[in-house]
């Protein structure tokens, strides 16, 4: 039996003066099986060897319905093009297989004229720096194309609040002036944190924390967050972090309470971590907004925007 899908590739490139690209993987395999077990630097060697549709063995092996096992160059880049940068080279090397990388690794760093630790450190950056942007993406916010009224914008949050949360008129102010509050961290001095508390349960602080996240710069949700998970986010993010549940996880935990204590004013908002492959000491701005789903101890609480609401009589409804 042929194997329609490269007679109908040999036909179309034929008639349209084109080239025939194939998996060339030694079995059965399309494109997809070469970026899922050999990634992307190997799709893009493939689709440079291509050929015109030609008779001969490799047109007899696909008459068969078996794959063209022909050698290719899986070594990837071994020195920049005429008019490729050093950073597009790095790229490009940051994009091959582990295995592939490890083989042409000298080579490459001759032809960049550094040390092979150097190119190490660059191609590992490379790498994390693709991971990270790719990790978690935050939707755009396009900026309104009219001149806005903050006191009027300010209100209608306000009122927006009260429509979901009951709470008093002086807390949803609050509220709204906090989240405005998470859109100018570059110019902000002090940052409190936003404590959500109620009487009792299922007085609606789930339903705040989700309001504001639809309210305040970059949120990030967690309902638990390890003390390097929190550190490898704001670093990577800046975000406005909204802790659901905290005090499931965070009353035995000294050190993730001390990281989100800290980080209230500027000057204090510093932690040292070291990073890398060479364990450097890094100082990170830790200054992120917080939100905590907890009864705050006291020594936070005197640097705490605490938005409590009475609450909901049985029966009752939100005004």
């Amino acid at each position: 039996m042929n194997n329609t899908g490269i007679e109908a590739a040999k036909q179309a490139a034929a008639t349209l003066g084109g080239r025939v690209a194939l998996p060339a993987m030694g079995k059965r395999a399309d494109f997809w099986d070469v970026d899922n077990e050999l990634g992307s630097e190997a799709v893009r060697l493939r689709i440079e060897k291509a050929q015109p549709p030609v008779t001969g063995d490799t047109g007899a092996k696909a008459e068969k319905n078996e794959p063209d096992t022909s050698p290719v160059d899986e070594s990837g880049p071994k020195a920049p093009g005429e008019f490729e940068s050093d950073e597009a080279f790095i790229q490009r090397l940051a994009a091959l297989p582990p295995l592939y990388y490890d083989r042409e690794r000298e080579d490459a760093a001759k032809a960049l004229r550094v040390r092979t630790a150097t190119l190490d450190k660059l191609v590992y950056a490379a790498r994390k720096e693709e991971k990270t942007e790719s990790a978690i993406v935050f939707d755009p916010v396009e900026p309104w194309p009219e001149a806005v009224s903050p006191a009027t914008l300010l209100t209608e949050v306000s009122d927006t609040v009260k429509r979901f949360i009951v709470c008093h008129k002086e807390t949803a102010d609050a509220v709204a002036l906090w989240a405005a509050m998470t859109w100018f961290m570059d110019v902000v001095q002090v940052a409190p944190l936003a404590v959500i508390t109620a009487p009792e349960k299922r007085c609606g602080k789930s339903q705040l924390l989700f309001l504001l996240g639809r309210l305040v710069a970059r949120p990030l949700t967690a309902s638990n967050i390890s003390p390097a998970a929190l550190f490898r986010s704001i670093d990577a993010w800046k975000p406005t972090l909204l802790v659901d549940e905290a005090d499931a996880f965070m009353r035995e935990n000294e050190e993730l309470r001390g990281l989100l204590n800290c980080g209230h004013t500027r000057d204090s908002a510093y932690i040292l971590r070291v990073v890398g492959e060479d364990f450097a000491p890094q100082s990170n701005p830790e200054q992120s907004e917080k939100i905590q789903q907890i009864r705050i101890r006291q020594r936070m609480a005197g640097f705490s925007l605490a938005a409590a609401g009475p609450e909901k009589s049985p029966g009752g409804s939100i005004p």
